[in-house]
């Protein structure tokens, strides 16, 4: 066999020419075949400190799953999309304004008003009172608010404390046709609205 880059005479079974060192066709057989091996080793070598298995897949080869790995995988994908669900549904309600003439909607509206005391709200105004029981030491219980229909289009709303001797009330009834809060007790009058003469 000769050489093609130097024309040199190569023996048939050497691995380079003797000549110009130049691979011979087994020569570079055996160098592809060492590379290979090589990059096998290397690959073994990665795979076994994963701790995954140290077997070698053939190019085309797919991984074969057991049925419950792909049940188990099923079952956590729809649980995690339920749970999603959920949370989404559950952010989108409470996001809503509350419907007018309902409970949640009476108290917000109630507790937003402007009170008689100068820069505060009902509900602050109402916390005001709470505060003062309990620095004075008369306060049992917050009870909080109460909302129970009253008639066709109104509602009795209020705000209830236990203090030692007594229990405390704020009390109004709101007219839905009106928009309007009439106090029904003195604590209501004090903090918000004025009695029908």
């Amino acid at each position: 066999m000769r050489c093609p880059k130097c024309s040199a005479e190569t023996p048939p079974k050497s691995l380079r020419c003797p000549e110009c060192k130049l691979l011979t066709p087994r020569g570079r057989a055996e160098a592809r075949a060492k590379e290979e091996q090589e990059e096998n080793d290397r690959e073994i070598k990665i795979a076994s400190r994963r701790g995954r298995n140290s077997r070698r897949r053939k190019k085309g080869e797919r991984i074969r799953v057991s049925a419950s790995v792909t049940m188990l995988v099923s079952v956590l994908t729809v649980g995690i999309c339920g749970v999603g669900m959920y949370v989404a549904l559950t952010m989108l309600a409470a996001s809503k304004p509350p419907v007018p003439g309902s409970a949640e909607y009476v108290i917000q509206t109630l507790s937003a008003l402007p009170s008689k005391a100068e820069g505060m709200t009902v509900q602050q105004r109402l916390d005001a009172e709470v505060e003062k029981s309990r620095d004075e030491g008369h306060l049992l219980e917050r009870e909080g608010w109460d909302v129970r229909p009253d008639g066709e289009m109104t509602f009795r709303i209020a705000y209830t404390f236990q203090e030692k001797r007594q229990k405390r009330r704020a009390e109004w009834i709101f007219d839905v046709g009106q928009n309007l809060f009439t106090p029904q007790t003195d604590l209501a009058e004090i903090i918000y609205g004025a009695k029908p003469q």
